[in-house]
Order: C-alpha cells, then structure tokens, then sequence
C-alpha cells in the first residue's frame, strides 16, 4: 500500500504555520501531565526563601514601622544589617547552585515523562506512566546534556575568544592584538557597540539551535528507542538540515508565543503590582506577585510539552520508523538471516523437525 498523499497531507498540514498553536491545545487537554511538574518546581524554591523570610522576620520585628521595608531595603537598614546581608547573599548564591543542578536533573524527568506520554503506550494511569517515562529516559537525556554543554562550550570559545579577536577584531577591524579589551582604535564607540550586539546576537542564534537540535534528539531517542545519544544526535542533525523551516518554524512560534505571555502579559501585571507596593500597598499585592510566579512555572511547563508536541508530530512525518522484526511471523536464528513465513508473493517458508 502507498503512503506517499498520506505523507505529502501531512507535510503539507505541518507547512500550514499553525503546529505550535495545536501543540499548546493538545498540552493543555492534559493537566494531570503538566499540573505535577509545577508544582514540584514551584516548591523548588522553598529550601531557598525560608530562610530569608525567617531571616527578615526575626530582624523587622517590632523595630521599623509596618511597610517600611516591603519595596526596597532603606540605607540606613542596608547599614545596620550590612554584615548579615552580605552573609545571607552568600549562602542564597551557592545554595541557588545546588537548586538550579537539582532545577536541571528534574527537567530530564519531565522531558522523559513527556515523550513517554507522547511516544509510548504504556499501562497505567497518566502520572505513573510520566514518572516511568522519566525514569527511562533520565540517563540517556543526562548523557546528551552533557554533549549539549560542551557544545555550548566550544561556541563559547569560539566567539569569545582567541579565534573572535584575530578573524573579526584583528582582521576585519584592525584592531591590535594588545587592545582587544578596550577596543579604543576603533572609529567610534557605536562599532563597539554594534560589535557587541553580533557577538552576543549569534551566539544567541547558535545557542537556541543547539536548544532545538536537542529538542528534536529527545524525541528521536524516545520515538526509536534509541540508546546510542550521538547517532540520535547526528540523525536529529540531518533532518534539522534538510527541512530547517519545517522543523524550526513551530519551536520559533512557540518562543514568540512564550516571550510575549511572559515578557508582555506576566510582565506587565508584575510592574502594575510593583507600583502599587511603591504607594504603601500590602498583602494583596504581595500575594499578586507570589501567584505571577507561579502562574509563569505553569506557562514554562505548558511549553515545555508543547516543544516535545511539536518535535514527535515532525520526526514521526518526516522519519521514518524504525520497525524490528516480528519474532512470530519470522525464521531464522538470532544475528542470522530472518526469512518470513509469509512472504509478499506468496510463497511460504517451513520448519522440518
């Protein structure tokens, strides 16, 4: 039987520009799936403002006037407190280290939890099949995060360092090699400027191809099971090369869809919130901003289900699957030759005792 106006519908449903809007729909169907991961992260942050909050607490207490502090921190508590504080930021640094690591490794759980749900059957309810899917693909996702940070390392070297100053400083601007840091022989400060945008521009550029790449080498592995991380990786590769529209357009839809819910929507409603606690305001607001953050984890997990939507809808249509052969419908001994019992034309192979 031809598949091939199957396919060609399909790709062709895939070109129509609206895949990330029906991922989000098909995410948000399912909030058993995205509700969890949530609230997990949201708690995150426990082991971390605690201690602040009891901190804050034990040293306002009766001596400064109620909202006297609920802004911004006055200079005369800036200096009365200065040693605590100085101490206090120092553990909330190296203790935001550990939380961003342990932030990381769940993210591999998720990520496994949700090709799980979207690749695998399974048996079970929802949550437990998430959790199994987490469970099977963490050290295979935590062995491509690997590559990814070296990745991202190497482009690092590259545009911001030795290889940056002699191909584009040196030889393009002619800057010498002595005033790489300042940069003072250049024509004007607005090329310095300008200069610093590209830099940070495509290493921002690389830096969310490498991101997607990963994205479409996540749902590979889950689709094909595969375990080698590098052959995923070089497969997920080509087929970012030979359709980059098709497979990069929806993961851009989504980050524009991202960056405006919480850049414009979330944003804005933090800085009205802002203001009001400027005029004196008190609980409610407060309350305001601790609901924001919750609400922006939710829109981050939503879209973290809705990149892995749209990277199994397009590495299903545009790869094709990988199928082992049937066991009961096959003959032959393991690592031999596999001859089928019955074949396309007919013909019907046997086993003599």
């Amino acid at each position: 039987m031809n598949d091939t106006p199957k396919k060609e519908g399909t790709l062709k449903g895939l070109r129509g520009g609206w895949l990330y809007m029906r991922s989000i729909q098909h995410v948000i169907k399912m909030p058993v799936a995205w509700l969890p991961p949530t609230l997990i992260m949201f708690l995150l942050a426990a082991p971390l403002g605690a201690p602040r909050y009891s901190w804050f607490r034990n040293v306002l207490g009766n001596r400064y006037a109620p909202g006297e502090q609920i802004h911004y921190l006055t200079q005369d508590f800036r200096t009365d407190h200065g040693a605590a504080l100085s101490q206090l930021d120092a553990w909330a640094a190296d203790a935001a280290a550990y939380l961003g690591l342990s932030a990381i490794l769940l993210g591999l759980l998720f990520a496994g939890g949700w090709l799980q749900l979207l690749t695998g059957t399974g048996e079970g309810s929802v949550l437990r099949r998430f959790a199994f899917g987490g469970a099977r693909f963490f050290w295979r996702f935590g062995r491509l995060l690997v590559l990814v940070l070296l990745i991202l390392g190497g482009l690092r070297l590259v545009l911001y360092g030795d290889l940056w100053n002699e191909w584009v400083l040196s030889r393009l601007f002619d800057v010498p090699d002595y005033d790489f840091g300042s940069l003072e022989t250049l024509d004007s400060e607005a090329i310095k400027v300008r200069l610093g945008w590209a830099q940070d521009g495509v290493f921002a550029l690389l830096f969310a191809l490498v991101l997607s790449w990963a994205t479409y080498t996540r749902a590979r592995i889950a689709l094909h099971d595969s375990i080698s991380v590098l052959w995923a990786g070089a497969g997920a590769a080509w087929t970012m090369l030979r359709h980059p529209l098709l497979s990069l357009r929806p993961l851009l839809g989504l980050l524009i869809v991202e960056g405006l819910m919480v850049t414009v929507v979330l944003g804005q409603t933090a800085r009205f919130l802002d203001r009001r606690l400027m005029d004196g305001a008190g609980i409610l607001e407060v309350s305001g901003l601790f609901a924001l953050g919750l609400v922006a984890l939710l829109v981050g997990e939503v879209m973290r289900g809705a990149k892995y939507v749209t990277a199994v809808e397009i590495t299903r249509t545009l790869v094709r699957p990988v199928t082992p052969p049937d066991p009961w419908h096959t003959i032959g001994g393991p690592g031999g030759p596999q001859y089928p019992v019955d074949s396309d034309d007919g013909e019907r192979y046997g086993v003599s005792i």
